[in-house]
């Protein structure tokens, strides 16, 4: 009688959870519906606002601007790391003769 009873609440169960996921799905349905029905270029008009676009120009202005300036900056960082790297080989080249030409007048 009490395995009787479990089956006829499972059963239950099942159908309950059934009807709960057909509803979900037909407003789920409804919903997608909704957007297929939406005309074309009320999807698009949100996205092209005038001043929207104008900010976004001019962001993107002065971020192009700011980077330009960044590789300047960037390209004559290394120049002189190029010309202080040339300068010490320079002076160690030096600092190496000398001392062998001193070493050799010595004796």
């Amino acid at each position: 009688m009490q395995t009787q009873q479990l089956r006829v609440d499972e059963e239950e169960m099942a159908v309950r959870l059934t009807e709960r996921l057909r509803e979900q799905t037909a407003i789920a349905r409804a919903r997608q519906q909704r957007l297929y029905d939406v005309p074309p270029g009320n999807l698009v008009s949100p996205f092209c606002d005038p001043k929207v676009e104008k900010q976004q120009a001019q962001l993107h202005s002065e971020l192009s601007a700011f980077l330009q300036e960044l590789r300047r900056e960037n390209l004559a960082s290394v120049q002189l790391r190029h010309q202080l790297q040339h300068s010490r080989a320079l002076h160690a080249h030096l600092d190496s003769v000398g001392s062998f030409t001193d070493s050799f007048c010595a004796e």
